[in-house]
């Protein structure tokens, strides 16, 4: 059973350093203070502090998914993801197409490496309009322990496997023709 996860934990890892084209990049101390960094494909990159979150409108979820451990059952206080592509301006300006939208995508990354990939349209209010959330809190208390002071939650997801532990980092790619 341990094999199992750990090959399929390596795969994920390998799906997620072949869909970004870099390897994992890992924290020096684990012990540094928690900062979620947004760049790529935006006009405005940023790092944020939980602090800078905090002071940031809040979203609640109330959501259940499974995990390898059994099932969650939870209720996440964050950010909205959409609120923070927003900020950065991620829609390339006001003039910019529905479709220039629709062709970027969201890696969101923990500081173990490991790594999802979200459609921009799924965000997107008008069009999936999913309700994902950077999370600092889990059940009115900071996440902090073993799953790291921040996490990606998506709303609606059966299983835990886009929920992203310990969230470093939200890289904005644009898919290029022939993709």
């Amino acid at each position: 059973m341990i094999r199992r996860r750990r090959a399929a934990a390596m795969l994920l890892l390998v799906i997620g350093w072949t869909m970004t084209g870099t390897a994992p990049v890992r924290a020096e101390d684990p012990a540094a203070p928690a900062t979620l960094r947004l760049d790529g494909a935006v006009e405005h990159a940023k790092t944020y502090t939980i602090d800078d979150l905090r002071k940031l409108p809040a979203a609640k979820e109330n959501i259940v998914f499974s995990t390898g451990r059994g099932p969650v059952n939870a209720s996440f206080t964050g950010v909205l993801l959409w609120d923070l592509l927003s900020e950065a301006e991620v829609g390339g300006g006001h003039g910019a197409a529905r479709t220039d939208m629709l062709r970027k995508y969201v890696v969101a990354s923990g500081r173990d490496g490991y790594r999802v990939v979200l459609s921009l349209g799924e965000v997107i209010p008008a069009f999936g309009g999913e309700q994902v959330i950077v999370a600092y809190a889990q059940n009115g208390a900071p996440i902090g322990g073993g799953g790291g002071a921040l996490r990606l939650i998506v709303p609606g997801d059966k299983d835990g496997g886009r929920n992203v532990r310990d969230l470093e980092r939200i890289d904005v790619r644009e898919a290029q023709p022939g993709e």
